[in-house]
């Protein structure tokens, strides 16, 4: 893939959080105002693995700084090794269970992209907690204050669950739309659920970079 300041293929990654796409010369800029380091990571379309930011070639100097040959990186991301290696046998690094409903609420309505299966899974199980005595108290005939308050938990929590379903499926290649099985059957929802369980592609793809 060329390499010119008019494609939008580079992203970097600091503490496994990734930004992009860049062209060439706003990654340049994004190196010159400091959002990422020498010992972070960088990727752009055609790569398989992500790479250290140091070794782009070029990309410092014409950022007006210098590499420094004896500092020492930091643990590469999870997924990156120098023998380059496929990302699918390095795996990708498992979120927890706050840092996935952390990640899914500041990502609320975020539906591109991809997303790991702790990332979906931890949500999923976070969305139950609330949703199942929602449930409860939405069964009850008197309608209260707290009957209410569950209705609008359920409602607020549904759309940032759709999108990291949707961010699931993108992980292995798949659209976003395939979650409409849910309002079908139950056979739809195992369906979907076999789905978000399968294991991210390798690399990039058409919905965004590898992840890391």
């Amino acid at each position: 893939m060329s390499d010119t300041t008019q494609d939008r293929i580079w992203w970097f990654a600091v503490d496994q959080q990734k930004s992009g796409p860049y062209t060439r010369a706003e990654l340049q800029e994004q190196a010159r105002q400091g959002r990422f380091g020498m010992n972070d990571h960088v990727w752009h379309n055609g790569l398989t693995e992500w790479m250290p930011a140091r070794d782009v070639p070029g990309l410092w100097q014409s950022a007006g700084l210098q590499p420094v040959a004896d500092a020492a990186p930091p643990p590469a991301p999870v997924g990156w090794s120098p023998s380059a290696a496929p990302l699918a046998a390095q795996g990708t690094q498992r979120m927890g269970f706050i840092t996935a409903v952390q990640t899914c609420l500041r990502k609320y309505a975020d539906f591109s992209g991809r997303a790991s299966r702790s990332e979906y899974f931890w949500f999923l199980l976070f969305y139950y907690i609330v949703a199942l005595p929602a449930a409860l108290l939405l069964s009850e005939e008197q309608a209260t204050a707290l009957t209410l308050l569950s209705a609008v938990a359920v409602l607020a929590f549904s759309l940032p669950m759709y999108a990291v379903g949707a961010r699931r499926l993108h992980d292995t290649g798949l659209s976003g739309w395939w979650q409409l099985l849910h309002v079908f059957s139950i056979i739809g929802s195992v369906i979907v659920l076999v789905l978000t369980l399968r294991q991210g592609e390798p690399g990039s793809n058409k919905y965004g970079p590898p992840l890391i």
